[in-house]
């Protein structure tokens, strides 16, 4: 992290001890230079039934060492006058001209995470010992549950890119061959 953000975070952080809490727990599951997803979405249960709306025009793509504390600071501030919840993604993302929603686009997994609803943290943290999984390295009361978060000690690199554009290619090329070839009777 460049100093001056560094400086910045440093001085949100005494400021606010939920953002000091954000700064951290994004620090231990991404690098610096990690594109990471911000999107904010409103959820309510209408009718019995639950409902969504993400504000597309709040979701952003920022890297993880960019001043994270003022990022973090500007979308509690929109979460309130939007009436929205902060999600953000747990991989970074990879990509270009700001299109990091699209599955292949993660590449790197630095975290395992599961989402536990209906239950306390400590029913949570009960699942997985009668499962044998080991204790979470970072966990979450999400206010319906917990989010459970393992940090790996290597990241899980994802390199199957390549395969797949070759697999697609050949499809397209062997879909326009059978279109050309006179089918038999």
């Amino acid at each position: 992290m460049d100093q001056s953000s560094q400086q910045n975070d440093q001085q949100i952080e005494a400021a606010d001890p939920a953002i000091e809490a954000g700064i951290a727990f994004l620090r231990a599951l991404f690098v610096e230079s990690d594109a990471v997803l911000f999107r904010p979405i409103e959820a309510w249960t209408e009718n019995g039934q639950k409902k969504s709306r993400v504000d597309y025009k709040g979701i952003q793509y920022t890297r993880a060492g960019a001043n994270v504390g003022n990022v973090i600071k500007r979308h509690n501030e929109r979460s309130e006058r939007t009436k929205t919840n902060i999600f953000f993604g747990v991989c970074p993302r990879f990509g270009t001209a700001g299109q990091y929603d699209l599955a292949w686009q993660i590449r790197v997994v630095r975290v395992l995470w599961s989402d536990v609803d209906h239950c306390t943290v400590n029913e949570a943290l009960d699942r997985c010992k009668a499962a044998g999984v080991p204790k979470p390295s970072i966990i979450v009361a999400s206010g319906n549950g917990a989010h459970l978060y393992w940090l790996l000690t290597e990241p899980c690199l994802i390199d199957d890119a390549p395969i797949r554009r070759r697999s697609s290619r050949s499809l397209s090329t062997r879909e326009k061959a059978r279109k050309r070839s006179p089918k038999s009777t």
